[in-house]
């Protein structure tokens, strides 16, 4: 008996969270570029962060309209222990918006800095609720599980730009409180990915978040001791290099071998954060390689998140807009790699 075809997603159904992760991208790039202290540098300041306010405009009604249309999926991944932890990717890109907004108008920057800060107050209390309302599966401790404390992280680090004491006890507050769950969860994780089955190739992208609560927290500390250069610094800012370096090549791997997928778009955001940071860090160093590195990590991520875009626009347009689009060159998928890696014959022992 013939199998029934399986039913292709709308555009709507398909819909991702991930996206929202190019507005948090965008927003740390166009801040890398405006610490080059270049001209130009200033100016992709302004066009990237205008770019990712009209992104993050578009993703929320796109997104808007998927939550009224169907529900059942929304609720659905909002109940995955796994799934739940991307929606505060939407936090996130909102407190980051909140800072560039800053810069043009200072009222609706704090306004929208509050809306952050309290929605991912609530947030970030519905996740810790449910990790210990019950034990959970070690399989589910992955890096996406550092996402809500990421959007922790962001409340000190768009808000200690305000002076008032009262809202600098507040961000305090959340760093001291981010801090403490990572340490945590930074041990949860990698004892997770040492002893437990390996990761499935899709989720080899969520690898890179591992070095996003050092990079975030070294530019906290960097803006709450006036750009102390000490050891707490240097820790803070070569965890985030070795991270990075650490999990890069196995990423850059997947990302040439397997086929595109929106959850690459999980290297673009720990990119930006660790380019800000080197620019932060370099701006207290007179040495000639640690000058040297935040330029390079601006032109290999300035270069991801353009391919990113491209795959992004490409696979959407071929997929749900233009019918006889040519589709993006075919990849090996996961499955086909496992596949040919346990048909090649087994060294003799």
């Amino acid at each position: 008996m013939a199998e029934a075809p399986v039913r292709k997603p709308t555009f709507l159904e398909f819909f991702p969270l991930t996206l929202y992760a190019a507005v948090s991208s965008l927003s740390g790039l166009s801040a890398a570029w405006g610490l080059t202290g270049w001209r130009i540098g200033l100016q992709l300041k302004g066009v990237l962060g205008m770019t990712s306010t009209a992104i993050f405009v578009i993703v929320s009604i796109i997104y808007a309209l998927k939550w009224w249309h169907y529900p059942q999926i929304v609720k659905h991944d909002f109940a995955d222990p796994i799934a739940i932890n991307l929606f505060g990717v939407f936090f996130i890109s909102l407190l980051i918006i909140s800072g560039f907004l800053f810069n043009y108008d200072e009222q609706l920057g704090f306004v929208i800095w509050v809306i952050g800060t309290v929605s991912m107050s609530v947030f970030a209390w519905i996740v810790l609720s449910r990790w210990f309302g019950h034990p959970q599966n070690p399989q589910n401790a992955l890096p996406v599980w550092l996402v809500p404390l990421m959007g922790i992280l962001d409340v000190p680090l768009t808000g200690l730009r305000y002076t008032s004491p009262d809202i600098r006890e507040v961000c305090l507050f959340f760093f001291v409180t981010a801090l403490l769950f990572t340490a945590i969860l930074i041990v949860v994780i990698f004892t997770r990915l040492l002893f437990q089955a390996e990761l499935a190739a899709p989720m080899y992208p969520t690898l890179l978040l591992l070095s996003v609560p050092f990079s975030m927290t070294y530019s906290i500390y960097d803006i709450m001791t006036g750009g102390r250069a000490d050891m707490i610094a240097a820790f803070l800012f070569y965890g985030a290099l070795f991270m990075a370096a650490v999990f890069g090549r196995k990423i850059f791997f997947c990302m040439l071998k397997f086929q595109f997928s929106v959850s690459f778009w999980s290297v673009s955001f720990p990119l930006a954060a660790l380019t800000v940071a080197a620019f932060r860090y370099a701006s207290h160093s007179k040495i000639v390689f640690v000058k040297v590195i935040p330029f390079l990590l601006l032109a290999g991520t300035s270069f991801i998140v353009i391919a990113l875009f491209f795959q992004t626009f490409h696979f959407i347009i071929a997929e749900y807009i233009i019918k006889g689009c040519p589709k993006p060159t075919a990849r090996m998928t996961y499955r086909e790699f496992i596949r040919g890696s346990q048909d090649q014959p087994k060294p003799a022992v």
